[in-house]
Parts: structure tokens; sequence; C-alpha cells
């Protein structure tokens, strides 16, 4: 009797310790059931997973759904669905500006060079990648398409000039010697602007040869 006695007290004490653990796993469990069932919750069917309601597995490469009720709303790396505001893109290109925009708006380390300007080429791990040999045979085709032009009235020896000029600019560039190319890129403006000055090209000609250049000054000097 006394052995009998003895369980059932025993198990009298331990009966309420289980009641409580029970209800405090199914409290828990009903408070995430998606991280417990290890589910991935997709409502909108996108392709990406609500982040709130998704077990870790459930992740591509880190990337969550911002709005799992709306499958237009792009996704967010790394959990940041609300901070995607915060990536500036001025220029509307899809690339974004490295110096205002958080980190994790870049796709593959890939910023936009100059933010003001679309056909200005993204960078990659933050230095511009300008096509800086592609300039001077740029200006001598624009300036070749100038010559039959009645307003144009620089000689071959002077062009020859303007264009060496350039393509020792780029050379200086693609070497990485940012402060010569910078130098002989202003030379290549002064120039220009004396031809305008003088008459020997027009204004608007003159702008559009100057402009040319002066995308790839903008470019090396954020580097």
């Amino acid at each position: 009797m006394f052995g009998l006695k003895g369980r059932f007290q025993t198990n009298a004490r331990v009966a309420p310790l289980l009641l409580i653990a029970i209800v405090g796993m199914i409290f828990v469990t009903s408070q995430t059931p998606a991280a417990y069932a290890g589910a991935c919750t997709d409502e909108d069917r996108d392709g990406y997973y609500d982040i709130e309601l998704s077990g870790p597995h459930c992740s591509e490469a880190g990337l969550w759904d911002c709005n799992d009720n709306d499958d237009t709303i792009l996704t967010a790396s790394h959990g940041h669905c609300d901070d995607t505001s915060l990536c500036i893109d001025d220029d509307e290109d899809s690339y974004y500006n490295q110096d205002l925009s958080p980190s994790y708006c870049s796709e593959a380390g890939l910023w936009d060079c100059n933010d003001n300007d679309a056909t200005i080429l993204t960078a990659s791990g933050g230095d511009c990648t300008f096509p800086y040999m592609d300039v001077p045979v740029e200006i001598e085709e624009k300036i070749q398409a100038l010559i039959a032009d009645e307003n144009f009235d620089i000689n071959t020896s002077q062009v020859t000039n303007i264009i060496k000029t350039l393509e020792k600019a780029a050379v200086s560039a693609e070497g990485d010697q940012i402060n010569v190319a910078l130098n002989m890129l202003n030379t290549f403006i002064n120039k220009i602007n004396a031809h305008i000055n003088s008459g020997n090209i027009s204004q608007i000609d003159g702008d559009e040869l100057i402009a040319s250049v002066q995308l790839m000054i903008t470019c090396l000097e954020d580097k």
C-alpha cells in the first residue's frame, strides 16, 4: 500500500508540471506557427516568401517578400523591407547612388557612376568602369562630321593636336593617373573654348564636344 501511495503522490506532483509544460509549448507554437512547422508562406505566389511567417530555409540568397499580399511589390535583401525607399536612383536606370544609398541596395556590388545621367555606365565595387579609350574616337568622329560645316574652321593640324590631347588623357585614365588625365581633359576644354571664342566652331558644336568629355571628367572625379 505504501508503495502505491508513494507513487500516486509522486505522479500527483509531476502531473501539474507536465500540464504547464504542454500548455507552454502550445502557446509558443501558436505564436510562430510557420517557423515551427518550417513552412514557406507565399500568399501572392510570386516566388518569394513572407519574412515573418516563413522559416530561414525558405529564402533564396537572403531575399524575402516585402508584402506577401501583392506580387507587384519588390523583394528585399536581408530583410530590409521597410528601407527600400532609401535606395536613391535619380536617373532611373535601376542602379543606385553609392554615396546616398544603403549597402543592401546594390545588386552584385554594382553602383551608378553618375546618378544624374542614365547613359553613364555602372561601377563594380565602387570603381567607375568608364570606357576611357572610346572618348578620343568618339570626339574624332564628331569633328570629322563637322568639317563640312561652314561654321567649322579648325585646320587639320589643330584637329590632330586636340585628338592627341584626348588620347593622352585616356591612356593616363586607364593607368589610374587621375590628376594627369584631368589636366589633359581640362586642356582639351580650354582649347575648344578658345576655338568657340575665335569663331572657329559654333557654340552648339563646341558645347557638344565638351559635354562628351565632361562625362569622363565626372567619372574620374568620382574615383
